[in-house]
């Protein structure tokens, strides 16, 4: 399985689209700010692909009836998608790493910092943020994220929308190369 993740697209979604459309997707992460660009990417993608959505503080106005957080259960992993801002993750992770704990979840995606992370708890759950795909902080480039997996795990890959660069990842003998997975 293989899964992109994308937040705080802020309205601009041309590059984002043109990268993603470079993978062989089977599902889409959307993780607020702004809710319709989510939707607008998965309906230009034109895959029949899941999109799994959640708003962010910057859809208060546009969505007020959308989630701003979920779980879900795909494809034999459990996912908890936030965008960040109701566990304060500027001050810190402390708060959606406990929820995180507390559903039992494999991976806990959220946004809102614009600042790329991907790290592992001692009990083996990821936590990632793919950065903002329109307005970084902390790197250059806009950037989002890829997770694949199957029977040995997770390969999470953080990646620069522009250039395709791999910025972090859990690889496991594998790599980005030229916008396509190859095992390495």
């Amino acid at each position: 399985m293989l899964a992109a993740v994308v937040s705080d697209t802020h309205g601009q979604t041309q590059s984002i689209l043109a990268r993603l459309k470079k993978y062989p997707l089977d599902a889409l992460f959307f993780l607020g700010d702004f809710y319709a660009d989510g939707e607008k990417i998965w309906e230009e993608l034109n895959l029949e692909i899941p999109l799994f959505a959640v708003a962010g503080n910057g859809d208060a106005a546009s969505h007020p009836n959308q989630p701003t957080e979920n779980k879900i259960f795909f494809q034999g992993k459990t996912f908890f998608l936030a965008h960040g801002h109701s566990y304060q993750v500027k001050k810190g992770l402390d708060r959606i790493l406990q929820k995180g704990d507390q559903l039992q979840t494999d991976v806990v995606l959220f946004g809102h910092t614009h600042i790329p992370f991907l790290g592992k708890n001692p009990r083996g759950m990821w936590i990632l943020n793919p950065g903002s795909a329109a307005f970084p902080r902390g790197i250059d480039d806009a950037s989002f994220a890829l997770i694949e997996w199957g029977k040995s795990g997770f390969n999470i890959m953080i990646l620069e929308i522009d250039s395709g660069v791999l910025i972090a990842s859990s690889l496991d003998g594998w790599s980005a190369t030229g916008g396509a997975l190859t095992a390495g």
